[in-house]
């Protein structure tokens, strides 16, 4: 079953396959969405990436949280909200 991530604190110009080339690296990826200030189109910092399995999630957090990206710190967590692996 798949996990969604949290990504906290990107860029304005990160683009959705910016993410894909950087999750897509650690495993499959099944989405990717970040969202955007909706007059300007540019990122808001934050966005979400579904894992096509819990253990690349996990994995994806512990290579990835607090890393930079273009110069920022991002954070990687789990999306409790709408994980399928939820408890």
């Amino acid at each position: 079953m798949g996990s969604n991530l949290h990504i906290g604190n990107l860029t304005t110009s990160v683009t959705v396959a910016d993410l894909l080339e950087m999750f897509g690296k650690i495993g499959p990826v099944e989405t990717v969405r970040i969202m955007t200030n909706s007059e300007t189109g540019l990122s808001r910092g934050i966005g979400y990436v579904r894992m096509t399995n819990a253990a690349d999630a996990v994995t994806a957090i512990s290579r990835l949280n607090f890393t930079q990206q273009e110069g920022q710190v991002m954070s990687v967590s789990r999306d409790l909200r709408t994980s399928g692996d939820q408890r």
